[in-house]
């Protein structure tokens, strides 16, 4: 029959009980030798890491560890069984898996002891130096001694008037501190570290708030930044995007608001290129693009920015306010020279204030031969 840790602790009560012996399992007794363990640096591909830490029973009487708790599947343990009689030690080890894990940790085992079930929390800390086939997957963007998780944040649809928040996460590869500096991205958004000194083998957070009430502009934005590893380390840096698309806030508008609102239209909704060649079509550095923007409402509708999502396009011609009933001629020119062979969608979005439908999208489709 195989026994629980209960029921062996039971068991040991009834056996003391009926030799006579004095079941009082105080706490107060054990003297821990330490309840700390620091592992200090080590290599991820050094694997597992072993610890331990003692008590010993300064009391009259037996007591035993009922029950150890780990707090983190990184870990695995094994103790003294049985009675830990007066004058004796007892043992709780512990091992430390790192695979994956690079940084700093501090880890807390939570240990039971005696009739009363007390407790004693030991701590465990180290710092992992990442083996390279780790970093190269959890943090593949590298800027000398630091490396990032990514290089760039999509928050998508934002309501302006609200904020988002998101964490990047650094780690320094080198062997010497690392003090982070970056570029200012504008003013909706903030930028901060949790800790603006990096160790040798640690990691730390950097923190991005979009706070979209500093922002005018409507529409799909980029706000990009330069980190930098450290101040006196300028010859390396990553450039970090920052992607949303910021929506109007409707909450607040009335009903006869909504009605005597600007609407907005574009024709034609959809642009087919046809096929395009390098040798046919001379011009695929400018290649021309036209269409309208119509004012279908009641009041002026204002354009406030037309966009093409990572296709190189420039404005040589588009209306910034339409009064009702009123149209205005876009005319851009689009670089098709970089785009692969087969088949391409693409849209070009145009941004008002029409509050029911803030971009306005038009389709352009066609072929690369």
């Amino acid at each position: 029959m195989i026994l629980t840790k209960r029921v062996y602790t039971v068991l040991l009560l009834v056996v003391i009980a009926a030799t006579g012996l004095s079941a009082s399992f105080a706490a107060d007794n054990l003297r821990w030798l330490s309840t700390e363990y620091d592992f200090g640096t080590f290599p991820e591909a050094g694997g597992k890491r072993m610890g331990e830490v003692r008590f010993i029973n300064e009391g009259s009487a037996p007591t035993t560890i009922n029950r150890v708790r780990l707090t983190c599947g990184c870990t695995s343990e094994s103790h003294t069984e049985g009675l830990v009689n007066p004058g004796d030690t007892a043992i709780v080890s512990f091992t430390y898996n790192p695979a994956g894990r690079p940084g700093r940790f501090e880890k807390s085992i939570k240990v039971y002891t005696g009739e009363n079930n007390d407790l004693t929390t030991v701590r465990m800390r180290g710092t992992v130096i990442g083996a390279p086939q780790t970093l190269a997957n959890d943090y593949p963007v590298e800027a000398g001694p630091l490396r990032l998780d990514s290089r760039r944040i999509d928050f998508g649809k934002v309501r302006h008037g609200t904020s988002r928040h998101h964490f990047i996460v650094l780690y320094n590869q080198g062997s010497t501190p690392l003090k982070p500096v970056w570029t200012n991205p504008g003013e909706a958004v903030d930028i901060d570290l949790s800790n603006h000194v990096i160790p040798p083998g640690e990691l730390t957070t950097m923190s991005v708030y979009l706070n979209t009430r500093d922002e005018e502009r409507m529409g799909p934005l980029e706000y990009s930044f330069v980190i930098t590893p450290d101040a006196e380390r300028s010859d390396s840096t990553v450039t970090y995007s920052i992607l949303a698309d910021i929506t109007p806030d409707l909450r607040d508008m009335t009903p006869e608001e909504l009605e005597n609102a600007p609407r907005v239209e574009c024709s034609p909704r959809r642009i087919e290129t046809g096929i395009l060649n390098t040798d046919k079509n001379r011009n695929l550095a400018s290649y021309p693009v036209t269409f309208a923007i119509s004012n279908q409402g009641h009041t002026d509708l204002h354009v406030a920015r037309i966009v093409a999502k990572g296709v190189p396009m420039k404005l040589k011609r588009y209306p910034t306010s339409l009064k009702p009933g009123k149209s205005g001629r876009v005319e851009a020119v689009i670089d098709f020279r970089k785009f692969p062979a087969g088949p391409f969608n693409f849209k070009i979005e145009v941004i008002t204030d029409d509050p029911l439908r803030p971009i306005a999208p038009i389709s352009v489709s066609g072929e690369m031969e």
